[in-house]
């Protein structure tokens, strides 16, 4: 052998010396206590650690984890837990567990010693807001819950003590809507006064009566009056224009003003069913009557399963913090080189759990956990689990459930269901009407749980055959009819089933419950509460009119008061406009008639004017003629003279 071999050698045996020496049971239970303590916030008790290191095996004798929201009980305890750790992945820094076999687990255990760690200041861990959202919703939807009152069919309803604890909304709406209004009509005023009025037209009105067509004697002058006519009649139909949208307007608004009608209608009805709320009279519909029945219980199991959803978010999310991913190095530039791809393992993967135990009721517990690791991204698997146990009364169970945190969303899938649950002294319902617990029955329950982000869906279905009530325990101060009534519903009653249902999406909560007793209840009940209940109603009804009427009266004579006063007011400058625009037409009219007028008159004397120079120029030719045929007479005779003395002469 080699010298270099043999040091080599002799170094590894002193490296595994050394661990084994450091490396001692005592010392990997104080470790591990003390990082359980710190990722639990709260105590992480180990007994009988032994890690082998020829084996890789570890092995204790039992573990406590406490409840760090009750440090005097744990969350569950184990009895003896073994595995084996990979050696391979060890050395890449990974711990992967094939198979973890953890016996005697008890859950919600009593602690000798308080688990609180000591020495260590630690704020008060807050619950998640999803779970103080969730917690809030089914706070809102308890004090909604409907409760029946036993001593409702005894007597009557005392209206006026539950009138004292209203506190109605509508009278303060009233008078916000009175300060709106008040506001939107010296608005609307403003906007009215400066619309024209007497003052604004007369000094078009004297314009307009100065013209007087009959006094004005040329075409010119009339011209002139009617353009001075038609500017100020565009000046009034820019006032009427302006009138004309400003009513318009005010009807608009006026109309928007009387919706206020049915908002002030929805908001007394909110008021009334706020009132019938804080009165709980029972609403003895088929709707309400599961409610009546189981829907306190199922509430309350709910908030204890948002505690459980806030628990399994918070380790679940602290687990995977205390194994954080490894970040890769930014790749540099060189050359691409093929290589296998090796296997990629998580930093933690506990691949099988197989645990059993006994709980505190005696039940019988057996399952397995499979892959607990910090990224499942790596594995493509979600963690999941299955547990079934079995009673000491023979009942059945099977709880499994996903964890998939794959992606950026978490998603929770969660199923608990019994089988041949024996129903002898079990209370189901606190309902006044029903024996408290059943003498016999066998229940059958499924129920689930699915959780998307802060989404969540969940349902209850329930199943009890061959059931019969327990009549030995009546209430003493119970009338006789009651009672009777009381044994007749529970007599007639086989079977009892309920289906409920729960989701809570965006911050919205929706709760249903449906069930058979539904109508066998709600009948029974109508015919002996409704007579009361619809007194109470009206009677209700009747306060919360008359303590709203009085504001209702105030707001309607303000909008009846303002709103005529402006309409008058719009009206009346609407009929100075057209007053206006009617006598400036009329003037108008005139001028045109009177320009009409004198352009005839002008066209008769041009033409007498012709007529006579063509008479004269007649007159004057007709002269000429007669003077010219004299002449020619004249000379005619003249001629007739000189024949007659030359024929003398000639004979």
């Amino acid at each position: 052998m080699r010298k270099s071999g043999i040091i080599l050698l002799v170094v590894a045996a002193g490296i595994f010396v050394a661990a084994w020496l450091i490396f001692t049971d005592a010392f990997l239970e104080k470790r591990m206590e003390s990082l359980g303590g710190r990722i639990n916030g709260a105590r992480v008790e180990f007994e009988g650690v032994d890690f082998s290191l020829f084996g890789l095996r570890m092995h204790w004798d039992g573990l406590q984890v406490t409840d760090p929201d009750n440090t005097w009980k744990n969350m569950f305890e184990t009895g003896s837990c073994t595995f084996d750790i990979a050696f391979g992945p060890l050395l890449k820094k990974k711990f992967i567990i094939e198979n973890l076999e953890a016996q005697g687990i008890r859950l919600n255990t009593d602690r000798e010693t308080d688990g609180k760690l000591p020495k260590r200041k630690t704020e008060p861990k807050e619950k998640s807001k999803l779970v103080q959202k969730i917690e809030s919703s089914l706070e809102q939807e308890k004090s909604q819950m409907p409760v029946f009152n036993i001593d409702q069919l005894t007597g009557k309803i005392d209206i006026d003590e539950i009138w004292k604890s209203v506190t109605l909304q509508t009278p303060d709406r009233i008078d916000s809507l009175i300060d709106e209004y008040e506001n939107k009509y010296s608005k609307w005023e403003q906007r009215v006064s400066g619309l024209p009025g007497k003052d604004d037209l007369k000094e078009i009105q004297n314009e307009i009566s100065s013209i007087q067509p009959d006094k004005i004697k040329s075409i010119k002058e009339l011209q002139g009056s009617l353009d001075t006519i038609e500017k100020n009649y565009n000046r009034v139909q820019v006032y009427g224009d302006e009138v004309t949208q400003m009513s318009r307007d005010f009807k608009a608004e006026t109309a928007h003003i009387a919706q206020v009608d049915d908002q002030i209608a929805s908001w007394i009805d909110e008021d009334y069913e706020a009132v019938l709320a804080l009165a709980k009279l029972p609403d003895i519909t088929t709707k309400n009557v599961a409610k009546l029945l189981f829907g306190q219980r199922i509430i309350a199991k709910y908030e204890r399963i948002a505690n459980i959803i806030g628990k399994v978010r918070y380790y679940t999310g602290k687990f995977r913090k205390a194994v954080p991913k490894k970040k890769k190095p930014p790749r540099l530039k060189g050359q691409d080189i093929q290589f296998v791809a090796p296997e990629v393992l998580p930093a933690f993967w506990i691949k099988n759990v197989a645990l059993s135990g006994v709980l505190s009721n005696q039940t019988v517990i057996a399952g397995n956990i499979r892959d607990i690791v910090n990224d499942q991204s790596l594995i493509g698997r979600p963690t999941t689990f299955e547990v079934n146990g079995t009673r000491k009364d023979s009942a059945g169970i099977v709880f499994t459930g996903t964890l998939d945190y794959r992606e950026d969303t978490g998603k929770e899938l969660f199923t608990l269901n019994f089988n041949s649950l024996p129903m002898r002294n079990i209370t189901l319902t606190d309902f006044a009407l029903l024996p408290r617990e059943l003498d016999r029955g066998q229940g059958f329950i499924e129920s689930s749980l699915s959780m998307n982000g802060s989404d969540f869906e969940s349902q209850i279905a329930f199943r009890a055959q061959e059931v019969r009530f327990d009549f030995s325990d009546r209430p003493e101060d119970i009338p006789d009819y009651i009672y009777k009534l009381s044994r007749s519903i529970a007599e007639s009653i086989d079977e009892i089933t309920f289906e409920a249902s729960l989701e809570y999406i965006s911050d919205n909560l929706r709760f249903t419950v449906q069930s058979n007793l539904d109508n066998v209840i709600a009948d029974r009940l109508k015919d002996i509460l409704s007579e009361e209940i619809k007194r109470t109603r009206d009677e209700l009804e009747r306060k919360v009119r008359e303590e709203t009427d009085p504001y209702i009266r105030q707001l309607k004579q303000l909008i009846d008061d303002r709103q005529k006063d402006i309409d008058s007011k719009i009206s009346e400058a609407q009929e100075l406009v057209e007053a206006q625009q009617k006598t400036i037409e009329k003037k108008k009219k005139e001028v045109e008639n009177r320009i009409e007028a004198e352009k005839k008159r002008l066209q008769k004397m041009a033409e007498d004017a012709v007529k006579k120079q063509q008479e004269k120029l007649e007159q004057e030719a007709e002269k000429k003629r007669i003077e010219a045929e004299k002449k020619s007479q004249e000379e005619k005779q003249k001629l007739e003279e000189k024949a007659k003395e030359g024929l003398k002469k000639l004979f």
